[in-house]
């Protein structure tokens, strides 16, 4: 089968799991004896025009020439102008790949601040075609909607007239596979105009993050990690104030944080890390290479997931169960579909520093129930969410949809 896989970024351009995710699926589908084809955006130009054709590292066609209406430096906003510019530009640019590449079908991943532009170019093709959705980007194609503020008014006057196609407005979305139930529920609650869709978990390859000699081995002073985007979202601040309550309760403990994210929250994090009780505890390590985060997985006891918000899945706590650490977790979103207190995580409330530091003392108090959590986390990712089986999954959705073709 000849895929083409469209995303708003793609490696070695970087931002999140969304863009890693996709290199890893077009890598499985490279092996399987499929053809692939990548369309994406030249993320280190603003104007993103440059025609740039190579080879990826599994052998994947890939060209660079879409074009980011925003780019990703810049704070979300509705930039119409920009948007309506990028989506004329991106359908035609879309268009001449689809007709030189003939794919038997297509799939989109993210098109976040890429336009919807590319699939109306793939929907005017006539070639079938499949969304993959891990997150709520489609929200911000969602039109305004009307109020009596002037402000509102006009965003549904523009929206409905002038900017309609920087919108989901008269789009007959193709079928759609979601990483979650809670994901695609909150996108049909907000109005996506979905007809066709399922959901499959994601994967994870447990040869990029093999497990430790000892999984749930405690160390003193125990060893933390949040590893992650730096955002008020994720919850990071929990895990900084949850351990200078274990520390002034005589816990021994330090916190490693890997990400980055938003410059004022980031500060905010190590202001918080310099009280006096916790100084010197916490280590901010910024974004790292992937080789060097399983290794940072394996050496630390416990991974802490934080999110406050209603995640779609949680990739973070697979690649830490893959590692043979012990995980605590809050279960808004996605992650509670998948993770079972005391089975193969301890949970806490989200938001609640006093929960998560109970949580991580339940670990520390009893270090056989943490032993066993961290077994369960390594029998949960070969068993069920592996990257073969995340794969194989998707080839047999792209087989229904393109209407069986082998």
């Amino acid at each position: 089968m000849k895929i083409l896989m469209v995303s708003n970024l793609y490696p070695p351009a970087v931002l999140g799991g969304y863009e890693i995710l996709c290199e890893q699926t077009a890598a499985e589908f490279v092996g399987m004896g499929h053809e692939v084809f990548i369309h994406t955006s030249d993320f280190n130009t603003e104007d993103a025009r440059l025609q740039t054709n190579e080879r990826g590292a599994y052998g994947e066609h890939v060209r660079r020439n879409l074009l980011q209406y925003l780019p990703f430096g810049l704070k979300p906003r509705r930039a119409r102008l920009r948007h309506l510019a990028a989506d004329i530009y991106n359908e035609e640019v879309a268009l001449r790949h689809i007709r030189q590449v003939k794919p038997d079908v297509i799939f989109f991943w993210s098109l976040r601040r890429l336009s919807l532009g590319p699939l109306r170019a793939a929907l005017r093709s006539g070639v079938p075609c499949a969304m993959s959705l891990n997150d709520d980007y489609l929200l911000a194609y969602k039109p305004v909607d009307c109020a009596l503020t002037p402000r509102r008014a006009a965003g549904w006057l523009l929206d409905h007239s002038l900017f309609r196609r920087t919108t989901w407005a008269g789009i007959k979305f193709p079928p759609v596979t979601a990483i979650s139930f809670s994901l695609l529920q909150k996108l049909k609650t907000e109005g996506v105009p979905f007809k066709y869709t399922n959901v499959i978990y994601q994967g994870v390859d447990a040869g990029d993050f093999s497990a430790k000699s000892r999984p749930g081995l405690l160390h003193k002073p125990l060893r933390l990690l949040y590893a992650g985007q730096l955002h008020e979202y994720k919850g990071v601040h929990t895990a900084v104030e949850a351990l200078s309550l274990l520390v002034r309760k005589g816990r021994d403990a330090v916190l490693e944080v890997v990400g980055t994210g938003e410059t004022a929250y980031v500060k905010n994090l190590e202001s918080l890390a310099l009280a006096p009780d916790i100084a010197g505890r916490v280590k901010f390590r910024g974004r790292v290479p992937r080789r060097e985060l399983a290794e940072i997985y394996r050496s630390s006891d416990i991974m802490l997931f934080t999110s406050i918000w209603d995640e779609p899945f949680g990739l973070t706590n697979l690649e830490a169960m893959a590692s043979g650490t012990s995980l605590v977790s809050t279960t808004c979103g996605g992650p509670g579909e998948f993770l079972k207190d005391g089975i193969n995580a301890v949970t806490f409330a989200a938001g609640n520093a006093a929960s998560l530091a109970s949580a991580v003392e339940r670990l520390m108090d009893d270090p056989a129930l943490c032993r066993s959590i961290a077994r369960e986390g390594l029998r949960t990712v070969h068993e069920d969410f592996s990257m073969r089986r995340y794969a194989r999954d998707l080839e047999k959705f792209l087989y229904d949809v393109s209407g069986g073709l082998k």
